[in-house]
């Protein structure tokens, strides 16, 4: 993540995962949103992350980010 005065600015996951949808569809949906515990999960609960990384939670996702 490329944070600027808690926001995010640019976000890019790396890895070997399965997906549905291509990931920089995500990638771009982070973009704005504050760097936050609260902010981040009610982002991601508007999502489908299934469809983004198979067999991982919005938890674990958002671990990833901190």
């Amino acid at each position: 993540l490329d944070v600027d005065k808690g926001i995010i600015n640019k976000a890019k996951f790396y890895g070997d995962f399965f997906a549905h949808k291509d990931v920089s569809e995500l990638e771009t949906e982070l973009i704005g949103v504050k760097h936050e515990l609260n902010e981040l999960k009610t982002k991601l609960l508007s999502l489908n992350i299934e469809e983004y990384f198979m067999n991982v939670t919005i938890d674990e996702l958002i671990e990833g980010m901190f």
